[in-house]
């Protein structure tokens, strides 16, 4: 029985290539994800060495974007006594990929590193089916980020981005750990 596999989590990443004898691996460092229970942050710290933290998220989203029509989406995190906010107005058009697009590029990925505390660093492979990304109108983070990621970061994301997407939730499953040899 699984417990714990349903919830709101907002992670922030940066993305990777990672060159074996096997081919060219595409993966996800996650920097810090945020989640609402403590569980599963203890044992995401504990099995895989990632920043998890918990704290309290609310999140509203228009039921239509679950079923593919356009809508508001926004996820909210509490941090310090100070609520911080991501919001997405989501179009129903499916985005097409386009090979070495950077939608693309962020959209498949099947591994995922984390550094440890000793240095060493972690490789773990996940699947999922591929995702569906949505178009994103209009994307806005709001609250004072260098809070929670310091500076340098926190004026990154105050900047527009690039480009957004909206990914909707699917099934995935993560496997075991292993040591990234040098």
């Amino acid at each position: 029985m699984r417990i714990h596999h349903r919830f709101e989590q907002i992670n922030l990443r940066f993305y990777v290539f990672r060159r074996t004898s096997r081919g060219k691996r595409r993966g996800v460092v996650f920097i810090q994800e945020i989640i609402p229970k403590r569980i599963v942050a203890g044992i995401a710290r504990s099995t895989y060495g990632e920043n998890y933290i918990r704290l309290p998220i609310k999140s509203l989203s228009d039921p239509s974007t679950n079923t593919g029509a356009s809508g508001l989406i926004e996820y909210r995190w509490q941090y310090k006594n100070q609520w911080m906010a991501l919001s997405a107005q989501v179009r129903k058009k499916k985005l097409k990929l386009k090979p070495d697009d950077a939608r693309e590029f962020v959209s498949r990925r099947f591994w995922g590193y984390c550094s440890q505390k000793d240095g060493t660093c972690l490789e773990y492979r996940v699947k999922h089916p591929p995702w569906q990304l949505r178009h994103v109108a209009i994307a806005q983070v709001t609250g004072n980020m260098n809070h929670l990621w310091g500076k340098e970061i926190g004026d990154v994301l105050a900047d527009k981005p690039e480009f957004s997407v909206w990914i909707p939730s699917s099934p995935f499953k993560i496997y075991s750990p292993s040591l990234v040899e040098p």
